[in-house]
C-alpha cells in the first residue's frame, strides 16, 4: 500500500462517491452496481485516511467493502480480498487481532472461491501471508 492510497479504484473525494451511492440508492441500483460505487467509494475513503490519518475513513471503507461482499456475490471474492486489506490498515492503526484475524479468515475464503488460473488468485494468496506474517 502505498501513502496515495488503494490501486485499481477510482478513488475520487469520498462526498462526491458518498453522494453518488446514495443516489443510486435511491434509484434502486444492486448487485455488481452498486458493489462499484461502494469500492469507489471505499477506496476514496481509504486514500483520505492515508492522507489524513483519520481512522473513521477506514471505518467507512470496512463498511462499503461489507456491503460490496453481499452486494455481488458472483465477485464475493475479490470484494473480500478488498475488505481484508482494509482490515489489515485497521489493524495496523488499532492493533487489534480481531480485525487481523477476520482478514486472514476472508483471505482463505477467497482464496478457495478463485480457481488457481484467475488472476486474482496470486493477489489474494500474497496478501494472505502477508496478514500471517503481520499476526
Amino acid at each position: 500500500m502505498t501513502p496515495q492510497g488503494p490501486g485499481g479504484s477510482d478513488a475520487r473525494d469520498p462526498e462526491e462517491t458518498e453522494r453518488a451511492l446514495r443516489q443510486a440508492e435511491a434509484r434502486g441500483v444492486g448487485g455488481a452496481g452498486l458493489a462499484d460505487l461502494l469500492d469507489r467509494s471505499a477506496a476514496a475513503h481509504r486514500r483520505r485516511f492515508w492522507n489524513s490519518g483519520d481512522t473513521r475513513d477506514l471505518h467507512r471503507a470496512v463498511d462499503r467493502y461489507r456491503r460490496a461482499v453481499r452486494a455481488d456475490p458472483a465477485r464475493r471474492a475479490v470484494w473480500s480480498n478488498e475488505l481484508a486489506v482494509s482490515l489489515t490498515d485497521l489493524y495496523d492503526v488499532t492493533g487489534t487481532l480481531t480485525g487481523l484475524n477476520t482478514a486472514i479468515d476472508l483471505g482463505d475464503r477467497a482464496s478457495a472461491a478463485l480457481p488457481r488460473t484467475d488472476r486474482a488468485w496470486a493477489r489474494v494468496r500474497s496478501n494472505v501471508g502477508m496478514l500471517r506474517m503481520d499476526r
